[in-house]
């Protein structure tokens, strides 16, 4: 629970860091797939370097973002996560979508 809740805090615009999300909380080589969207995010194995400068981008473009947790369900290694995520960017548009995701964390 205490990565889960660490994993929001750098992700959390103003005052989370890419830096410390991608290089101290993912794994060295994460497979992230967006099943709603049907996007795979990171390949297992590739680079955590493109991760980081989406986060980058992200950084300079958006102005707040946040997770707002309404489940959480914690489970030997894993924990799976209901929430929704609010994000509005420098220019003032506002967007809001709900999502869930399964952590995996190393024993």
């Amino acid at each position: 629970m205490a990565q889960v809740k660490a994993w929001a805090n750098a992700w959390r615009l103003p005052g989370g860091s890419a830096e410390k999300m991608v290089d101290e909380i993912y794994a060295d080589a994460p497979e992230v797939i967006a099943m709603l969207q049907s996007k795979q995010v990171a390949v297992r194995g590739g680079s955590k370097r493109a991760w980081k400068e989406m986060e980058r981008s992200i950084e300079r473009d958006y102005a707040s973002r946040e997770v707002i947790f309404d489940a959480i369900y914690p489970c030997d290694d894993t924990v799976a996560v209901e929430a929704r995520v609010s994000m509005r960017a420098k220019n003032g548009e506002e967007r809001s979508w709900p999502f869930a995701v399964f952590f995996t964390f190393d024993a």
